[in-house]
């Protein structure tokens, strides 16, 4: 997936885009699971991306729900887990399972 971030809201901290691959629009905005920083991507409408930034609040709200796992169905990407791997002297080695 190759995610092209077309509007940015620095204060609101959230973008949205286009992925490449499908031509489909998303909404992003950054997480942190106690290890890493990463974005989380969710599905937006046509409507819902032409709309902006008329749309702002209703993005908005839908933006928090995203955020409070209610619009799970729409998230581009199974949750990842993290599998410890044993450590030598000279590296860390972290693995991640999708």
């Amino acid at each position: 997936m190759i995610f092209t971030d077309t509007h940015v809201n620095k204060e609101k901290r959230y973008s949205l885009g286009i992925e490449k691959n499908s031509g489909e629009f998303y909404i992003s905005f950054p997480v942190y699971n106690g290890l890493v920083e990463y974005e989380e991507y969710y599905q937006l409408t046509t409507e819902q991306y032409d709309g902006y930034p008329e749309n702002s609040v209703e993005l908005e709200q839908f933006l928090n729900e995203c955020k409070s796992q209610k619009k799970m169905s729409y998230y581009y990407k199974k949750l990842a887990r993290f599998v410890a791997m044993p450590l030598n002297n000279q590296s860390t080695i972290l693995s991640v399972r999708i």
